[in-house]
């Protein structure tokens, strides 16, 4: 618990240590219940709180036991939550495990009404909720099924010829599956010792401006990787109890990375924009989940007589 609170999660901070933060931190918690159930869910919850409440007052070990789900949810919320001051979807899962046999007893009770027009009325409501859960999880296998690697993956196999010098950037979380046939090399300033390998592909700390000293064919780009290095546009929505995770301000204060993508975003260096895989979507995209449905950008080398003819630059999320 200590690493989860302190090293694993000080750095990815995004609220601020104040009661102003914490209280941000609730408001979030409760806007973000439609990632894990529809909205009007929540109300079957408290229902089926208040019905356990109601059954149980000459019971007050089966009350105590009802009450569990809801105390371990009120535990991690305070003695995790609170402490890391992060509303990712894996910070969120035990909540949203913890609610849900109260979800199930007001289900219960609404397929239990005496009248059949209420309970005709409550299995035909309670049908159209299971729909749309079980839409937006197709949703999730559809963004895996059709994630840009996919396409990224099929591109490069098309265009990439054994022996090419191919450069990748980012962790191996949001990098397709690169060709075996290329010469593989993946540039970053962390440490080498402290990546994840990748089979084949040789690490590298050069500088990133030393582009045209290495001239690799193909440069691997993922869009999450690349974004926290670029000016962000500014965020007009409200910022109260919000703040910039270390690791954040890091990335936007490093000038090597960041230097090098604006001009290669910017058209300044002799490659084009080969190929963009970007997701699109036939079922609701979803939604908190980091490395899906990412775009990968792929860049190719200008031949030297042609370098002048540089195409608009590509648009980076």
């Amino acid at each position: 618990m200590a690493f989860l609170r302190g090293p694993a999660s000080q750095d990815y901070m995004a609220y601020t240590a104040d009661i102003t933060g914490r209280v941000r931190l609730m408001a979030d918690m409760i806007a973000h219940f439609p990632r894990f159930y529809p909205a009007v869910t929540a109300l079957l919850a408290v229902a089926g709180l208040v019905l356990m409440w109601r059954s149980t007052r000459a019971q007050p070990a089966l009350r105590v036991a009802g009450l569990v789900p809801l105390l371990a949810a009120l535990s991690f919320t305070l003695f995790f939550n609170m402490l890391a001051l992060r509303t990712d979807n894996r910070f969120l899962l035990p909540q949203s495990l913890f609610i849900a046999p109260y979800i199930g007893l007001g289900c219960a009770w609404l397929l239990g009404l005496r009248r059949p027009a209420l309970r005709l009325a409550a299995q035909a409501g309670l049908a159209g909720l299971a729909a749309t859960a079980l839409w937006r999880c197709a949703g999730l296998d559809a963004a895996m099924l059709n994630d840009p690697r996919y396409d990224a993956e099929r591109w490069m196999a098309a265009h990439v010829q054994p022996g090419d010098a191919v450069e990748a950037y980012g962790r191996n979380a949001f990098l397709p599956r690169l060709p075996q046939n290329a010469h593989l090399t993946r540039l970053d300033t962390i440490a080498l010792k402290r990546r994840n390998p990748l089979p084949g592909v040789t690490e590298s700390i050069a500088p990133f401006a030393q582009i045209d000293e290495r001239k690799p064919r193909f440069l691997i780009v993922p869009n999450f990787w690349a974004r926290d290095y670029l000016p962000h546009s500014a965020d007009t929505g409200s910022q109260w109890g919000l703040k910039t995770p270390r690791v954040l301000q890091d990335s936007q204060n490093s000038t090597q990375e960041g230097a090098f993508l604006g001009e290669l975003f910017g058209n300044k260096l002799p490659y084009r924009l080969a190929q963009e895989a970007r997701y699109a979507p036939f079922l609701p995209a979803p939604q908190g989940y980091e490395s899906l449905g990412q775009t990968i950008f792929i860049f190719e080398r200008i031949p030297e007589p042609a370098a002048q003819a540089q195409q608009p630059a590509p648009q980076v999320d």
